[in-house]
């Protein structure tokens, strides 16, 4: 399905929104509730992303999925950060940040230039489908990252 020009923007403005409104609150949940639940929350949001793309394709479902999409990576990004100031020393954190964003900067645009091949070549449904592997293993490093809960004798 083809949406026009003007449809196809306010997909990506509702995609944009959903990535950067929440970061007027990302950090107050983080300090409110910790990063863990925070990423948890990020992560059901991609996975509902990716369920409500794989549900239809009109406008709606596509504008909804972004804008989820943009939500969960907001609050993924910002828990993800904070868990990996919280695995370093304060003199390895600057540089840990610096890899990090390295890293996400480099693989986004990587994707952004190879999403258009992963579209024509597997489509949409596969696209979303590959999604939902690398949330489970993002589930469960969070799991493996719980606090161990205080022994009591």
């Amino acid at each position: 399905m083809w949406f026009s020009l003007t449809r196809a923007a306010g997909v990506i403005q509702r995609h944009v929104l959903g990535m950067f409104l929440p970061a007027f609150i990302a950090g107050p949940l983080v300090d409110r509730w910790g990063s863990r639940p925070v990423a948890w929350l990020g992560c059901l949001l991609l996975t509902t992303s990716a369920t409500i793309a794989l549900s239809g394709q009109s406008e709606v479902f596509f504008l909804v999925s972004s804008f989820c999409l943009g939500l969960g990576w907001n609050l993924m990004l910002v828990a993800g950060t904070t868990l990996l100031s919280e695995g370093h020393e304060a003199s390895e954190r600057g540089q840990a940040q610096a890899l990090m964003e390295l890293g996400n900067g480099g693989l986004a645009a990587l994707m952004t230039f190879a999403s258009g091949a992963l579209l024509v070549n597997i489509g949409w449904s596969a696209v979303n489908l590959l999604v939902l592997p690398m949330l489970f293993i993002a589930a469960l490093a969070l799991w493996s990252l719980r606090k161990p809960q205080a022994q009591t004798d």
